[in-house]
C-alpha cells in the first residue's frame, strides 16, 4: 500500500485542499513523520471530523496530545464521541479533564463511577431525546438544529414531561410519518431496554437476539444513554482477542512490555525444563537393554510423545481459559471439571490407542526391517498409547490448577512443566510395557 504524502510547502488554502480526499486513517499513520510544528499546522488544517477520526487511529493518542497546542487539544476531547472520550480518559488519567466543558467533565465523572462490568460503563450519551407531545414536523426541526455532530440519529428517544422514558422512534418512520401526529403514536412497539447496572454480557445477548441497532440504558425509569450494535461489536472483537491470548498462553506478551520483563517472566521456567529434560535423559538410561533388543521401539517413541503431548494441550488450553474466566473456583466445580477431562481423554485414548495398535501392527507385517514380533510390537504402542494419553489428559488439567492454588502464573509455569512430565510419564510407561512383553515375558 503506498504511503501518503503532505506537502507542507503550499499555502494554507492548498494544503487544507490537499487534505481533503486523505482519510484520517491514512494521516494517523504518517504524522508522527513530521516535526511538532508541522504537526500542529497538518491538524489544524483538518476538517472537525477528520481531526477526530486522525485521533482515534494513531498510535499513541497522549503523545499526539502532548505535542499539539492546547486549542487543538481541547478541541479534540470536547468533539470525541462520549463513550471514546470515557475509555481515553479512564485509560490515560483524569489530568484531561480540565480541557472538557464544564458539561462534559460531569457527564465524564458520572460515567466514571460505573463499575466496568456493567453495560453503563460503555455506553454514551450522544442521543436525542423528545417530549411525547411534540409534533411531526417540529420534532424533524428539533433534530435539524439541536443535534451535535456526534450524536445518535437512526433515532430518537421519546419521554415524558417528568423525562421517563417511553420508547424510540426511527427517524425514517418520522420522516415518512403525517404532519399532525405526534412522535407518541409512532414508538417502536418492539423496543428493547436494559437497565445501567446489568452486565455487558446482558446487554450483548439483547441485542443478539432481538438484532437490534439500539439499546436505551434505563435508570430509575430515565434514559441515561445508549450502546449501539457497533458499541457491542467492539465488545466481542475486545473479548475474543482476550480469549485467542488466554488459549495461545500469550497472555504476558503486551505491547507495553519490555523485553526483559518478558524474559523474566518465562526464562525461570524453561531453566527448569532444561534440567527436568535432564533428568529425563539420564532415567531412560535404565531401559538401555530394552533399546538395544529392540531397535524397532525407536522409530514410535516421537508419536507416543507428540500424541502425548497434543492430549495434555488441549486440556492445558480448557484449564487456563476457565481458570481466567473464573469457572472452576471452589473444591467441588474443580472435581467434577478433572473428572469430565479425564473421561474425555480417556475416550480419545481408547480410539486413538485402537488406530495405533492396527497401524503399528500393519507397518511391522509388511516392513522385513522391523525384526520384532508385529503383535508384541504394535500391543506395546497400542497399550502404551492408552496409558499415556489417559495420563497426559489427566495432568494437563490438573498441573495449571496447581500453579493457580499456589498463586503461581499457570500460563508462564505449566507449558514447560507439562512437557517435562509428559515426556517421562510415556517414556516410563512405554519402555516399561516393552520391558515387560520383550524381556521378562
Amino acid at each position: 500500500m503506498n504511503r501518503i504524502f503532505i506537502n507542507l510547502h503550499s499555502s494554507d488554502t492548498d494544503l487544507a485542499k490537499s487534505l481533503e480526499p486523505m482519510h484520517g486513517y491514512d494521516i494517523a499513520n504518517i504524522i508522527f513523520d513530521y516535526s511538532n510544528k508541522q504537526i500542529n499546522r497538518i491538524l489544524e488544517h483538518l476538517e472537525t471530523h477528520k481531526l477526530i477520526d486522525t485521533f482515534n487511529n494513531v498510535s499513541d493518542q497522549k503523545e499526539l496530545l502532548s505535542v499539539i497546542n492546547d486549542d487543538l487539544r481541547k478541541k479534540i476531547l470536547n468533539n470525541l464521541e462520549m463513550d471514546n472520550l470515557k475509555y481515553f480518559i479512564e485509560t490515560s488519567g483524569e489530568e484531561y479533564l480540565k480541557d472538557l466543558t464544564i458539561t462534559k467533565q460531569k457527564i465524564i465523572k458520572s460515567l466514571l463511577e460505573y463499575n466496568a462490568d456493567v453495560v453503563a460503563s460503555i455506553m454514551t450519551t450522544d442521543f436525542i431525546t423528545i417530549k411525547e407531545e411534540t409534533l411531526r414536523t417540529p420534532a424533524i426541526n428539533n433534530i435539524i438544529y439541536d443535534s451535535k455532530d456526534n450524536d445518535y440519529l437512526d433515532s430518537v428517544f421519546v419521554v415524558n414531561a417528568e423525562n421517563k422514558y417511553l420508547g424510540q422512534v426511527e427517524i425514517r418512520k418520522l420522516l415518512t410519518a403525517n404532519a399532525k401526529q405526534a412522535v407518541a403514536d409512532l414508538i417502536d412497539d418492539t423496543d428493547r431496554t436494559i437497565a445501567s447496572d446489568a452486565s455487558i454480557e446482558a446487554a450483548i445477548k439483547l441485542v443478539k437476539d432481538y438484532d437490534l441497532k439500539v439499546l436505551p440504558i434505563i435508570k430509575e425509569e430515565k434514559i441515561v444513554g445508549i450502546v449501539t450494535a457497533s458499541d457491542i461489536y467492539e465488545e466481542l472483537v475486545e473479548y475474543h482477542e482476550e480469549t485467542f491470548d488466554k488459549i495461545s498462553l500469550i497472555h504476558d506478551n503486551d505491547e507495553k512490555s519490555s523485553v526483559m520483563k518478558r524474559v523474566r517472566t518465562r526464562i525461570p521456567w524453561l531453566l527448569l525444563s532444561v534440567i527436568l529434560n535432564l533428568l529425563v535423559a539420564s532415567f531412560l538410561s535404565i531401559f538401555e537393554e530394552t533399546m538395544a533388543a529392540v531397535v524397532a521401539l525407536a522409530l514410535f517413541q516421537p508419536m507416543i510423545l507428540g500424541m502425548s503431548g497434543n492430549i495434555s494441550t488441549q486440556s492445558l488450553a480448557v484449564t487456563i481459559l476457565k481458570i481466567h474466566e473464573s469457572e472452576i473456583e471452589n473444591t467441588k466445580i474443580k472435581k467434577t471439571f478433572l473428572l469430565k477431562e479425564f473421561l474425555t481423554g480417556c475416550l480419545n485414548a481408547v480410539f486413538i490407542a485402537v488406530l495405533a495398535f492396527g497401524f503399528v501392527l500393519m507397518l511391522s507385517l509388511f516392513l522385513p526391517a522391523i525384526e520384532s514380533s508385529p503383535f508384541k510390537l504394535a500391543f506395546t504402542v497400542g497399550i502404551s498409547m492408552l496409558i499415556s494419553l489417559m495420563l497426559s489428559a489427566f495432568i494437563g488439567a490438573a498441573i495449571p490448577l496447581l500453579c493457580n492454588k499456589l498463586k503461581i502464573d499457570p500460563v508462564a509455569a505449566s507449558g514447560p512443566i507439562l512437557t517435562t512430565i509428559n515426556d517421562l510419564f510415556s517414556l516410563f510407561v512405554y519402555f516399561g510395557v516393552a520391558t515387560l512383553l520383550f524381556l521378562t515375558i
